[in-house]
């Protein structure tokens, strides 16, 4: 999609005709910043400040109930997020920028969590939702087992690297024969 121009760019379902139209600016974090990962076991959040349809493909997409939380409006106080209850995920769009001061860690988001499988059913979501909003042939669910394998290899290597301090799973995985080595 990137070599083809065609990223960030959705196509318009309205018509019979294959327009292509940009995604605003202050979306573009709702493709890039999947870290922003919130989890526990009691309730699942889209955080948002305004309203995108990637939001609510992906809720259509969960196996699992999603509940809108409003962003306050300017947020620049740490108190409006520690009052949010932001679980399962938090899809950011330009509140994003103001976020960075307060809640821009993955140890502020996951460092609770024991492993990656905790999180595997979210980020396959996210792939199913990406692949699907932009009309992909080849979704989570057409991933041949050796694809998902190495998905969830590589981000349980990820997971152990930066929330256990164990590097070697990337270490061993960047050169030109590991999983992580991209030409």
């Amino acid at each position: 999609m990137i070599l083809n121009g065609k990223f960030p760019y959705y196509t318009d379902k309205t018509s019979d005709q294959d327009n292509l139209h940009p995604i605003e600016p202050e979306h573009i974090d709702l493709i890039i910043n999947i870290d922003q990962l919130g989890i526990n076991d009691r309730d699942t959040y889209i955080l948002y400040d305004n309203i995108h349809p990637f939001l609510q493909k992906f809720k259509d997409i969960s196996s699992i109930p999603i509940t809108f939380q409003q962003i306050s409006n300017p947020m620049n106080l740490f108190a409006d997020f520690h009052l949010l209850n932001i679980s399962t995920l938090a899809v950011l769009t330009n509140a994003y920028e103001y976020m960075n001061p307060f809640y821009n860690s993955y140890h502020d988001t996951l460092v609770h969590m024991k492993d990656y499988t905790q999180i595997e059913n979210h980020v396959h979501t996210l792939l199913k939702t990406i692949c699907t909003y932009f009309n992909l042939l080849i979704c989570i669910n057409d991933l041949s087992i050796e694809i998902k394998s190495a998905l969830n290899n590589r981000m349980q290597a990820l997971f152990d690297c930066f929330f256990q301090s164990n590097c070697s799973g990337i270490i061993s995985e960047t050169n030109e024969t590991g999983v992580f080595y991209f030409q």
